[in-house]
């Protein structure tokens, strides 16, 4: 834990020595979290002091808007001055228990973007780490209606069964697209209008099928733009994590974003070729 800590806070340093760029998309800075907890194990995880101080930050930085005054808006082709979306990502149980307080405290929006197949089947998790159903549960049906009716919260879709959509064929894909709407439907949830790319990936091939079913997509980021029909489904965001207390939620909150994730990637694109190649 020590050496994964300080591996974080030596990207985020070495990032900031290569300078910092805006992540604005049309006037919005999007904001994304993953996990509250109370005690913060892993980098997608915060406690809700931190999640507190960061919202109101992010409240008093920018005008905040709710999912479907964003979506309407992209629709209209509307563009927004100093505005910010906040969304969180897997439908974790503490999306509920730890998130939804505090949203309701600041008066604070969000986005929650829900894979269905988390919350039919509780054991298969949308991330890697999330090995143990007991502490890594998902929300319930329950508690996502309730969450819809609340006008804070606008449920968006982060696919059915998680997996990354440009390892999809546009079949595979529209099939997906087709079950989690299928599965709001029958939960009585409103239909998603915005799409979540899991872990960020997507592809031009992956954007036109989605194109067909959702208003707008999200991607991490850096990453390269889509332009023309495609412009609104490859919108970057950006994360918020544990290694982020601090100087660096500070930075990041107030609109901000080192470099740090072009430095994340090009690292583990540097040990992937390093990596010797086994089985021939």
């Amino acid at each position: 834990m020590q050496a994964r800590y300080l591996t974080q806070r030596a990207l985020k340093i070495g990032s900031l020595a290569l300078g910092r760029t805006t992540s604005a998309w049309r006037g919005v800075t999007v904001f994304t979290f993953h996990r509250v907890s109370a005690v913060p194990r892993s980098e997608l995880e915060l406690s809700p002091y931190s999640v507190h101080w960061m919202l109101r930050r992010i409240q008093r930085k920018f005008r905040l808007l709710s999912g479907d005054e964003f979506a309407q808006g992209i629709v209209e082709g509307r563009a927004w001055r100093r505005a910010a979306l906040v969304t969180i990502d897997d439908a974790f149980e503490d999306a509920y228990s730890s998130f939804l307080p505090l949203l309701r405290e600041l008066a604070a929006p969000a986005v929650m973007f829900v894979p269905t197949q988390f919350l039919d089947e509780p054991a298969r998790a949308p991330v890697s780490y999330a090995f143990d159903p007991a502490k890594y549960r998902p929300c319930s049906w329950d508690q996502l209606r309730e969450m819809a009716a609340d006008p804070l919260i606008t449920l968006g879709a982060h696919s059915h069964r998680h997996d990354e959509a440009p390892e999809l064929s546009p079949q595979e894909l529209r099939a997906d697209c087709v079950r989690h709407g299928a599965i709001f439907e029958r939960e009585r949830l409103p239909p998603a209008r915005l799409y979540c790319y899991p872990r960020g990936k997507f592809s031009t091939q992956a954007a036109k099928v989605l194109a067909e079913f959702y208003v707008a997509g999200f991607a991490g980021a850096p990453h390269h733009r889509l332009d023309g029909d495609l412009v609104n489904m490859a919108i970057p965001r950006v994360p918020l994590r544990g290694s982020d207390d601090g100087f660096f939620g500070w930075l990041k909150t107030g609109g901000f974003v080192t470099r740090e994730e072009a430095l994340t990637e090009g690292l583990k694109a540097s040990l992937h070729r390093a990596r010797p190649v086994t089985g021939q």
